[in-house]
């Protein structure tokens, strides 16, 4: 299940726990309200069917028992609903709101289309019917629908905010994942190419006098790796690396996976710290191709510092790898 359809399988569990506390609170206040017992009987099958799809949904079939719950609302409840509690002056189009609310978030392509069609179609149908027959429509006292009416408003209210606030609060969870997925390198953790040069470009319209290196480190014979032991060890050889870079460099450095086997490092402070801090690197089992090149004050464009640091690492695989080459 991809995210999308999590986040929806999710969603619609949550609705369906809000449907049925709603549909219980609805067969309290019409017996305090003074409907007769036939009015509770819709919402008692109601919250029945209600419970059933909640305990039924799976995973693997959410969107079927999804789709059929939202035709028996529709198709069944929305009627018995509307006949049998006054017709058009009681709050049928209120719930029809709501029903459009979910099938617009719930639903796409035809699925949506036929469902809101469905509810538009079946509504017209009624208020046709009403006017035409209208000794379908149950009546009740004037006093018994001015309590009504303010019960189901408030509950309509209440509704309406409930799935609006889990369909805002999902897109807004949504977003930041889909925002961090921009940002960040999924399988490492570490910043990707795009946030890196963002950050690099940051660097360099401060025009800092403080030392700043940019290194390229690349992992030697990697595809050799890859076609040796399987795309899923080398990864391992990534993840490996990554917790290292973090390990050296996260105190006083930017790190990213600039693409492939290939990592890119900002370091904030002196070339004699970086020195040492190098020897540490190159005593971890993986052979090590790197470019340094210093962050310079007259560098305007991340490409600039990225062209020599490049040329640094192309020299060092060239001259035998698994070495480091800094040129100023």
């Amino acid at each position: 299940m991809n995210s999308n359809n999590k986040l929806t399988y999710t969603l619609f569990l949550k609705v369906l726990k809000i449907i049925f506390t709603i549909s219980i609170i609805n067969i309290c206040a019409n017996t305090i309200f003074g409907f007769p017992f036939s009015v509770n009987l819709k919402w008692i099958g109601f919250s029945i069917i209600t419970a059933i799809t909640f305990y039924k949904t799976r995973k693997n079939l959410y969107f079927i028992w999804m789709f059929i719950y939202f035709l028996f609302v529709i198709y069944l409840m929305m009627p018995l609903s509307f006949f049998d509690s006054g017709g058009s002056s009681n709050n049928t189009i209120g719930y029809l709101f709501l029903i459009v609310i979910c099938i617009t978030f719930f639903f796409a392509g035809k699925f949506r289309i036929f469902l809101i069609f469905s509810s538009i179609f079946i509504f017209d149908i009624l208020i046709v019917l009403e006017k035409h027959f209208p000794y379908l429509v149950k009546n009740y006292s004037s006093e018994t629908q001015f309590f009504d009416r303010i019960f189901q408003i408030s509950i309509l209210l209440f509704m309406s905010f409930s799935f609006l606030k889990k369909f805002s609060d999902a897109y807004v969870l949504d977003k930041e994942k889909l925002d961090k997925l921009a940002k960040i390198d999924s399988l490492t953790g570490l910043l990707n190419r795009r946030s890196f040069d963002m950050k690099m470009q940051e660097i360099l319209d401060l025009k800092s006098e403080n030392e700043k290196y940019l290194l390229f480190i690349d992992i030697d014979n990697f595809k050799s790796i890859n076609d040796s032991y399987g795309h899923h060890y080398g990864d391992q050889i990534i993840l490996q690396l990554s917790k290292k870079l973090k390990n050296i460099f996260s105190k006083n450095g930017i790190i990213s996976r600039w693409g492939g086997d290939e990592f890119a490092v900002i370091y904030n402070n002196s070339f004699e710290n970086l020195s040492s801090i190098l020897k540490e690197l190159y005593d971890q089992g993986i052979q090590l191709s790197c470019g340094i090149t210093p962050i310079l004050k007259s560098d305007c464009s991340v490409d600039q510092v990225v062209r020599r640091a490049d040329s640094c690492l192309y020299e060092a695989k060239e001259s035998g790898k698994n070495k480091w080459i800094f040129k100023g």
